[in-house]
């Protein structure tokens, strides 16, 4: 048995689980990394400028994609507003 760990972060998600075999595994992440990575993947889904979809965001809202796709890119972590604001975003896409 052992210690559950985020494979992004190492923190301990507290639950013991049985080994399994290299490579079989379940990715598990604590819920701060978790957010991340879902930010990441809806970033990379959100269209680019001057594609038909951002033309159809408002004016904030094609303000705030190239930031935060920029953000991300650096390897920034999002906030939980921005994080917000994202999933409003790719869910009205």
């Amino acid at each position: 048995m052992s210690v559950d760990r985020c494979v992004d972060c190492k923190a301990s998600l507290g639950t013991r689980t049985q080994e399994t075999f290299p490579g079989m595994g379940v990715e598990k992440r604590c819920p701060e990394c978790e957010t991340q990575h879902r930010a990441k993947w809806m970033a990379t889904t959100l269209p680019d400028v001057g594609s038909p979809e951002f033309e159809g965001l408002t004016e904030w809202e094609q303000g705030f994609v190239p930031s935060i796709k920029s953000q991300i890119a650096r390897g920034r972590k999002v906030t939980e507003p921005q994080y917000q604001a994202l999933e409003r975003i790719y869910d009205k896409l």
